[in-house]
């Protein structure tokens, strides 16, 4: 039988910062303003160079009305999931 979460990959965080901003019709422009960061910051984090620390997840939190500890969590899920070796 097979494990069904044995197959499961984490989000990468930009994935769904990208889903969010697509949903609500905002540029990529428009969300940095929003944050208070530079375009090409963004642009590192929608394309998983940037990893979340907890200043940015706070002002995502402030921005989209989320709680900081979700883009934190997905940031850590993420980020152990490419660090660990894989089969």
């Amino acid at each position: 039988m097979t494990d069904i979460h044995a197959s499961r990959r984490a989000l990468a965080p930009g994935s769904l910062l990208l889903a969010e901003i697509q949903a609500r019709g905002w540029s990529v422009r428009e969300l940095a303003a929003r944050l208070g960061y530079d375009t090409g910051y963004v642009w590192g984090i929608l394309d998983r160079d940037t990893p979340i620390d907890q200043e940015v997840a706070d002002a995502l939190g402030r921005v989209l009305g989320t709680s900081a500890g979700l883009w934190l969590d997905l940031e850590a899920a993420y980020r152990g999931e490419q660090a660990a070796p894989t089969e």
